[in-house]
């Protein structure tokens, strides 16, 4: 039911991000990606928030991100712009939960640190593509 409720969340946040963005030029699957994109934040959030409940980051990214993978044709430049954004968001949840399970502050921090770097060309990229973020997005 966790699993659900943040799914449920991370749909709600991302719609009122597509609604919020009526002037965008950009395909409904590249809004659809562009608007997980933008809201990253919340993402990481309720992994977050699953994780001190005792679940798993890596394992919320994979339900709340992960399930969109049937929305978004294979073989386009949205479906790799796509996976990029899974590996990234995955590779930060499986972090985090290493780094929660010994205590690593530090090493939370780093996680962070590493999925804002790999997060910028993907949102330049969702820009090319014709997204437009709204101000003060991060």
């Amino acid at each position: 039911m966790k699993k659900l409720s943040a799914f449920a969340a991370a749909i709600v946040s991302s719609a009122l991000i597509l609604s919020s963005c009526s002037g965008s030029q950009s395909s409904a699957p590249t809004n659809l990606v562009c608007a997980f994109v933008e809201g990253y934040s919340t993402n990481k959030t309720f992994a977050l928030s699953s994780l001190a409940q005792g679940g798993s980051a890596a394992s919320d990214i994979e339900v709340t991100i992960g399930g969109l993978s049937t929305q978004v044709q294979q073989g386009t430049e949205v479906r790799q712009l796509f996976e990029e954004f899974l590996s990234a968001m995955s590779s930060w949840g499986s972090q985090v939960d290493s780094a929660y399970a010994v205590g690593d502050k530090a090493g939370i921090t780093s996680a962070a640190i590493q999925l804002e770097t790999r997060i910028d060309p993907i949102a330049a990229r969702c820009e090319t593509l014709g997204w437009k973020f709204q101000k003060g997005w991060r």
